[in-house]
């Protein structure tokens, strides 16, 4: 990323840097941060590579959601910038956004995604996977939220501070542009990711062909799940349904329509009649 060595960029970064002697709380922190990228997105170059750079992110923005991974590493890595030299995230106050060192206070979404992010480190695309295994679903199929307490205090992770900010910055992402409480799930090696709302809100993924509930994991508000789905449904409407005039007329008679990611995945975005609320699908 090249983004930061561009004097205008620095200046916007800079701008007020100085008043965050204290870090706002997430969902605070999470805004602010999103507000920075705007301004810097649309920040006028003063000259050519400036502005390529900047036509190349706001592309980036567009695919970084729909199973572009080199599109997703680029937006983080933004993320990640703006945190260190704005907002003057360190080692001391990092905690001040996600209690890393007071386990009792972490919330289950925390604690999987630090868990899950351990994981991988050993495990790679696979560690979902040995994740719920450690979790010990068995035939219930489902992890609860005292699974992951359980798990989490078995391992106990110690994170160092560019760790932690891996994790944060992931959640930012997430929360901002990212697929939600599902977006780390997206890279793991599974057969299928499934996600809804009302009834049908909590995740549930495909792993060696059978279907896992993940019951503490959800999307925190309806508002963040129509982001996601309308995001969906633009680029199926945009790659597939362009195509053909009977698009929009199928999904009104069917309930469902269907595309395909960046990277091969076919997703579904389904509602009335096939569901009683709106759920995504998406097959690996």
């Amino acid at each position: 990323m090249q983004y930061m060595c561009d004097a205008g960029l620095h200046a916007v970064l800079e701008k007020d840097a100085r008043k965050y002697a204290r870090l706002p709380e997430f969902w605070q922190l999470a805004s602010c941060a999103s507000g920075t990228f705007n301004s810097i997105i649309s920040h006028e170059g003063s000259c050519n590579i400036q502005n390529a750079r900047r036509d190349m992110l706001r592309r980036a923005l567009m695919t970084c959601a729909l199973g572009d991974d080199s599109a997703r590493r680029c937006i983080k890595s933004m993320f990640r910038d703006i945190l260190i030299e704005k907002y003057r995230v360190n080692e001391r106050n990092i905690n001040e956004v996600i209690v890393f060192d007071s386990p009792s206070h972490l919330n289950h979404h925390d604690k999987f995604h630090i868990l899950l992010y351990v994981f991988e480190k050993s495990y790679g695309c696979k560690a979902l996977q040995q994740l719920i295994i450690c979790a010990g679903t068995g035939k219930h199929r489902t992890v609860h939220a005292h699974d992951i307490d359980r798990l989490y205090e078995n391992y106990m992770p110690v994170l160092n501070f560019y760790e932690k900010l891996e994790v944060l910055t992931q959640k930012i992402y997430s929360t901002y542009k990212g697929i939600g409480a599902a977006d780390s799930i997206m890279t793991m090696d599974i057969d299928g990711l499934a996600g809804g709302w009302g009834q049908n809100r909590t995740i549930w993924v495909m792993c060696d062909g059978r279907p896992v509930n993940l019951e503490f994991l959800r999307f925190d508000n309806q508002r963040e799940f129509r982001r996601i789905m309308s995001g969906f449904e633009r680029h199926i409407y945009n790659t597939s349904c362009r195509r053909s005039s009977s698009g929009v007329e199928r999904k009104k008679k069917t309930g469902y329509i269907s595309g395909y990611l960046y990277n091969g995945a076919e997703v579904i975005v389904a509602s009335s009649p096939v569901c009683s609320s709106k759920i995504f699908f998406i097959k690996k």
